[in-house]
């Protein structure tokens, strides 16, 4: 395999490619590796994808990467899956990103995390961003936070809200923070709860502020309750230990 030119891999049939023996497939050097068509990569079998060593796979170009496809993406052992380098981890699809096993979403790396935009993470879904670790979560930088959809924050559960930072907490919006519910709010510590801006406390909705105890109250400073004729306010108001 290794006399053959990129050209003439490139022309292999996916079923020519997928019969290659393991030394064979990491007999491919770069060169070569960069002649494969992402129809190719995608028609490969997943049991095949394993195949490549770590050093091919980071070798891919990030267009041959997406166009792997989310099934053989998913394929990806956790060392392939690491060796993923930011360029390539900014071309992947939302699709395939969704279609991550849950149980491999944690072994992505926080330089990988901080690669991807916000639309990419937003399109990752609830239930796979419910998978990150804390460390994960806590990588991710305010832009990303930004664009968390509705259905990601409030599908999280209430013991990962601890896994927030107060900056990223302050860089949710108000129709984010709403969205959080009122369990999750209450799951906030106070740290978290004082980091609260006012327009995120404005935000708030009836029912979080009716399911807030006293003790989340007290946390909660007359800064940011701002200005007292507002609704929310006035009902936070109401709920003060005075």
């Amino acid at each position: 395999m290794t006399a053959f030119s990129s050209t003439q891999l490139g022309a292999l049939t996916t079923t020519n490619l997928s019969s290659l023996t393991t030394t064979e497939a990491q007999a491919l050097d770069s060169t070569q590796l960069k002649g494969l068509t992402a129809t190719q990569l995608a028609g490969i079998d997943t049991a095949d994808i394993n195949e490549f060593t770590s050093t091919q796979i980071s070798q891919l170009s990030s267009t041959q990467v997406a166009g792997m496809g989310s099934t053989n993406l998913a394929a990806l052992t956790t060392t392939q899956q690491q060796a993923l380098t930011t360029t390539q981890v900014k071309g992947l699809t939302t699709t395939q990103l969704a279609g991550i096993d849950t149980a491999d979403v944690a072994d992505l790396t926080t330089t990988q995390l901080q690669a991807l935009s916000a639309t990419q993470l937003a399109g990752m879904g609830s239930t796979n961003f419910s998978q990150l670790t804390s460390t994960q979560v806590q990588s991710l930088t305010t832009t990303q936070i930004k664009g968390l959809t509705t259905a990601q924050l409030g599908g999280m559960a209430s013991t990962d809200m601890a896994d927030f930072t107060s900056t990223q907490i302050q860089a949710l919006s108000a129709t984010q923070v709403a969205a959080l519910g009122s369990t999750n709010l209450n799951a906030l510590d106070a740290t978290q709860m004082g980091a609260l801006t006012t327009t995120q406390i404005k935000g708030l909705t009836t029912s979080q502020l009716e399911g807030l105890t006293t003790d989340d109250m007290a946390e909660i400073t007359s800064t940011q309750l701002g200005a007292p004729d507002h609704p929310a306010a006035r009902q936070a108001h109401d709920h003060q230990p005075w």
